[in-house]
C-alpha cells in the first residue's frame, strides 16, 4: 500500500490544521527533476494570512495563496529529498483516497507427505521379495513431500482512507494460488516386479508386504496410478489506525478479519490381471480433505520513504478456529473374462477400509504472516514493487497424512493435523485515485 500522506509544509497546514472556514487543499505534482506544481482548491478570501508562527520557530509560513496560484520557493533553499524542488520541506505526493494493487505471486508450499505407494524389485525369484525393507526394493513413488514446486498465483488488494490526512483506514486482500496437480503412473507386462507396499499386523505384527500388481508368473498387464491435488486461497479486512508517524516514516496498528482455504485430494488407482483366476481386479483409494479457517487478526505495518522509494513492513497474527474435514472411500471392483464386473461389498479398498467415511472438527489454529516489499513510484498515481511473503497455520488436516500407517481390522480412523505454510516472491502493480 502506498502512502501518500507527504505533503508539503503548505498542504499539512491547510488538511490538518483547524483554519477559519478553510478546505482541504489539492496538491499536484511529478516525481522526480520534473516541475512541481501546487495549487490551492480554496481559500477563504477573507482569511489570506497564516499565523507567523505555530510554535515552531524553524517554521516560515507564506500567506496563503489563492485558487489556482503557483507556490515559488526562493532558489537558495534546500532541495526536497523527493521531488528535488528547492524550499519543498517535505516529501510531496499527492495526496489519494483510494487504492488498487494486483500482485503476481510465485509461491512454494509445504505440499503433501506420501508414504510409499509404488514399489519395484530386482529380486523376481520369490513373491515375498516384492516389499518394503530389503536392499532389492525400490520405492518409484512416495516417501516424500509432492506439490512442493513453485506455483504461479495472483493477490488483489483495495484500501480506503477514511480522512485527508491518512490516520485511519480501511483494506482488503484475497489471494490465489490456484490448484496443484502432481501424478505418477507405472505398468508392467508381468516381467518386471509392480507393487504396492503396506504394513500388514494380521497374522503377525508390523510385517511389510505388498498388494502384487505384476510379477513373473503370477501377476500381468498391472498398472498403478496416484493423482493429488491442493487447492489454496485466502484473504483478510483490516483495519488501519496511525500509531506514530514522521516525515518519512510512519507505523499503523492492524486489526482484522482473517479467512483461508486449504482443500487437498488424493486418488491411488491399480489394476491387475490375476493369471491363476483369469480376473482383472481394481481397486482405487481417495483421500480427500478441506480446511476453512476463520480468525481475528492484529498486527503493525511500518512504511518508510526515501525519494521515489518506499519500504514497507507488514506483520500479523491471526488467532481463530480451522475446520478441518476429512472424506475417506475406497472399492474393489473384480471383472471376470466375460466382461462381467462386481464390484465388493461392502465398498473397500486396499487403504481404505473401515476407517472410510466423513469426519470432522474444530480444532484452534494460529496463523502468523510477514510481508516485505520494496516499491518505486513511477508517477504521483501509479507504483511498481517487488516483495516476499510468508504465511503459516499451525494446524491442517491433510490428505496424505490420513493413510493408515498400517492395515488392521478394524481400522480405526484417527485425526492427523499437521502445520503448513506458503511462501514466495511477488510483484506488484498499484495505481492510486
Amino acid at each position: 500500500m502506498v502512502s501518500t500522506h507527504r505533503l508539503a509544509t503548505l498542504g499539512m497546514l491547510l488538511l490538518c490544521c483547524p483554519l477559519s472556514r478553510s478546505v482541504a487543499v489539492e496538491l499536484r505534482n511529478t516525481v522526480g527533476s520534473r516541475e512541481v506544481v501546487r495549487q490551492v482548491s480554496f481559500i477563504d478570501p477573507l482569511q489570506t494570512e497564516a499565523p507567523a508562527s505555530l510554535g515552531d520557530d524553524s517554521m516560515i509560513v507564506e500567506p496563503l495563496p489563492y485558487e489556482g496560484d503557483l507556490l515559488v520557493y526562493d532558489d537558495g533553499a534546500t532541495p526536497c529529498t523527493a521531488c528535488g524542488v528547492q524550499g519543498c520541506s517535505m516529501d510531496c505526493l499527492v495526496p489519494h483516497r483510494k487504492w488498487a494493487r494486483f500482485d503476481y505471486l510465485l509461491w512454494w508450499r509445504k505440499g503433501m507427505p506420501l508414504p510409499a505407494l509404488a514399489i519395484t524389485s530386482s529380486d523376481d525369484t520369490e513373491l515375498n521379495n516384492l516389499r518394503l525393507g530389503l536392499d532389492t526394493t525400490t520405492i518409484l513413488y512416495g516417501n516424500e513431500r509432492v506439490g512442493t514446486e513453485a506455483r504461479p498465483g495472483g493477490r488483489v488488494s483495495i484500501g480506503l482512507w477514511l480522512d485527508d490526512c491518512e490516520n485511519c483506514g480501511v483494506e482488503g486482500r484475497f489471494f490465489s494460488l490456484g490448484r496443484q496437480t502432481s501424478s505418477f503412473n507405472a505398468a508392467s507386462d508381468g516381467n518386471v516386479p509392480l507393487g504396492r507396499p503396506f504394513t500388514n499386523v494380521i497374522p503377525n505384527p508390523n510385517v511389510e508386504t505388498s498388494r502384487t500388481l505384476a510379477f513373473p508368473g503370477f501377476n500381468t498387464d498391472g498398472s498403478v496410478n496416484v493423482t493429488s491435488t491442493s487447492d489454496l486461497l485466502g484473504g483478510d479486512v483490516l483495519y488501519r489506525m496511525l500509531g506514530c508517524g514522521y516525515p518519512d516514516s510512519r507505523w499503523y496498528l492492524l486489526a482484522g478479519y482473517q479467512y483461508a482455504r486449504l482443500e487437498e485430494d488424493l486418488l491411488i488407482s491399480d489394476s491387475t490381471v490375476i493369471t491363476a483366476q483369469d480376473v482383472t481386479q481394481a481397486i482405487t483409494d481417495r483421500f480427500d480433505t478441506r480446511n476453512e479457517y476463520h480468525a481475528a487478526s492484529v498486527g503493525f505495518a511500518y512504511e518508510r520513504f526515501h525519494g521515489c522509494w518506499q519500504f514497507d513492513v507488514l506483520a500479523k497474527v491471526g488467532f481463530g478456529n480451522m475446520s478441518q474435514t476429512v472424506n475417506i472411500a475406497g472399492t474393489t471392483t473384480n471383472t471376470d473374462a466375460t466382461g462381467n464386473s462386481v464390484m465388493v461389498s461392502p465398498p473397500q479398498g486396499l487403504l481404505a477400509l473401515e476407517n472410510q467415511g466423513r469426519f470432522s472438527q474444530d480444532k484452534f489454529s494460529v496463523s502468523p504472516e510477514i510481508n516485505l516489499n520494496a516499491a518505486y513510484s513511477l508517477n504521483e498515481c501509479v507504483q511498481l514493487s517487488l516483495g516476499y511473503s510468508f504465511i503459516y497455520w499451525s494446524s491442517v488436516a491433510q490428505a496424505g497424512a490420513h493413510i493408515p500407517a498400517n492395515l488392521e481390522v478394524p481400522s480405526p480412523f484417527a485425526f492427523n493435523d499437521t502445520s503448513y505454510w506458503a511462501h514466495g516472491l511477488n510483484a506488484g502493480l498499484e495505481f492510486q485515485f
